[in-house]
């Protein structure tokens, strides 16, 4: 069975953290744990909750469950025809990871205009926010590659997080030539494609 599973910028960066394998724990007040079955849905959530809320990013994931498995838990409809999600009890979990089929993978991105991202702890990037983790990167591609490759792969949660952020919203929002802003996304995929990583970077995203 196709899932879709709209998630916040937290909860993205634990699936990447676990190789695009694994969805993190449920909180103690989150019983229950529902993917969706359209992907339209997903996207509904994402672009509206998820946006509308701190950190204002959703992202849209997608993941496949064996069928029989999945048999086991109850369709329901919160809505429209559309709108039916896949009820899977917390302490479920666990188990349901164990059974998702190939990776988890993400399909398109959302960002509210409040939107400012996950900051690193370590590297050049350490202690700013995605707008300045930019600029950053973007000296770095002027004056050498090499330390652009070398930052990427000191935070690639960071990179994956924020690139279609960075991409949607554009070299204007933050004050970067726009040829050289395309030449730093480049260098950001090359260096993202020297090693193997959990995921490739995500194209299709929307900023407010």
């Amino acid at each position: 069975m196709i899932l879709w599973r709209p998630v916040g910028l937290a909860e993205m960066g634990l699936v990447f953290d676990s190789g695009m394998r694994r969805f993190p724990p449920r909180l103690p007040e989150q019983p229950i744990f529902y993917p969706v079955l359209a992907e339209s849905y997903a996207a509904e959530i994402a672009s509206g909750w998820n946006v509308r809320d701190e950190p204002h990013a959703g992202y849209v994931l997608r993941f496949e469950l064996g069928e029989e498995y999945a048999a086991k838990f109850d369709v329901h409809v919160v809505g429209a025809s559309v709108h039916r999600e896949l009820w899977i009890p917390a302490e479920e979990l666990d188990e349901m990871n164990g059974h998702i089929v190939g990776d988890i993978r993400v399909e398109r991105a959302f960002f509210g205009r409040q939107f400012r991202g996950e900051v690193p702890g370590q590297g050049a990037l350490r202690g700013k926010y995605a707008a300045a983790q930019i600029r950053t990167l973007s000296a770095m591609a002027l004056s050498s590659t090499m330390d652009l490759a070398m930052e990427v792969d000191a935070n690639p949660r960071a990179v994956f997080l924020h690139y279609s952020f960075w991409k949607a919203a554009g070299s204007a929002r933050f004050e970067i030539e726009s040829a050289h802003f395309e030449s730093c996304l480049a260098a950001l995929r090359a260096a993202w494609e020297m090693f193997p990583r959990p995921a490739p970077l995500l194209e299709l995203a929307t900023a407010g």
